[in-house]
């Protein structure tokens, strides 16, 4: 449909994103992905966007993304964790979501929880977010490891418009 349509190029971007990035993307705020996993992703997203235009593989990435009227699918899935996080958050306290997350910071830190390399879970991911976003910005929380953390999470959350500048300032959208 992409190589052999006379289809304008804005067109070709809109069925890509509505149905190929649609199905790429599916369920992503739950994904808890590597940084090298994430570039990947975006690395495979920029791929697809340059085969809708054999002229969009002489430009940067910046350019495509500019002229396809997209971004990385990382920032796209950052975005969407911390939305879907700040929603779970706000559950009551007897959902499985927030008695998993009870769970998780309950086990002792000193306790062997698995051998070889450490795995990359969604809380992990959601720490390496809110330690890059510090380096950048002040925020009411510096990490996410402690059941401490998550009940301070907890209490931004509440507030739906303190949450949404949280996210605001870790995903850097304005």
């Amino acid at each position: 449909m992409f190589k052999k349509s006379k289809a304008s190029l804005e067109e070709k971007a809109k069925v890509y994103k509505s149905v190929v990035k649609h199905v790429l993307t599916y369920n992503y705020s739950t994904w808890g992905l590597s940084k090298n996993e994430q570039d990947h992703l975006d690395r495979f997203h920029r791929k697809q966007l340059r085969r809708l235009c054999p002229s969009l593989k002489e430009k940067s990435n910046n350019e495509v993304y500019e002229i396809c009227k997209d971004r990385e699918i990382s920032k796209d899935m950052k975005i969407a964790r911390w939305n879907m996080f700040g929603h779970v958050l706000r559950l009551p306290r007897d959902t499985p979501a927030q008695l998993a997350m009870d769970f998780y910071f309950e086990t002792p830190m000193h306790a062997e929880k698995f051998k070889g390399q450490s795995r990359t879970t969604l809380p992990t991911v959601i720490n390496r977010d809110i330690i890059e976003a510090n380096k950048l910005n002040r925020l009411p929380t510096t990490q996410f490891v402690t059941s401490g953390d998550l009940s301070n999470l907890r209490s931004i959350a509440a507030d739906k418009n303190q949450w949404k500048e949280i996210v605001e300032r870790i995903c850097g959208v304005v």
